[in-house]
């Protein structure tokens, strides 16, 4: 039996992107290890990462590290009451365009 999803594949209009700060870092970290993703250096690359905010709760969060003339995703993470909604591939896309555009 296919599960087809009743939520609509694009992000809702209220959701916010922006740059972790400082304050978003135990949110983050509370998300990566809910999801079983590791939180070790979250800190240290806390600049590399972007988070997605529905109204203020953050409900996305992906990164995105630079070497040079590679990158690579890391830490896509959606809150699992807003999967299906296009999150993921909105943070993955605008990472994607501000490595591309940084030369990798």
């Amino acid at each position: 039996m296919a599960l087809e999803s009743t939520a609509s594949s694009t992000p809702p209009t209220q959701l916010h992107f922006a740059r972790a700060r400082g304050e978003d870092l135990s949110e983050i970290e509370a998300m990566l290890s809910s999801a079983g993703l590791p939180t070790a250096d979250v800190r240290e690359h806390l600049a590399e990462f972007l988070v997605a905010r529905f109204h203020s709760s953050l409900v996305g969060v992906a990164a995105v590290q630079s070497m040079g003339e590679h990158a690579f995703l890391r830490s896509v993470c959606v809150a699992e009451s807003h999967r299906g909604r296009g999150i993921a591939s909105a943070l993955c896309e605008r990472l994607l365009d501000q490595a591309r555009m940084a030369g990798a």
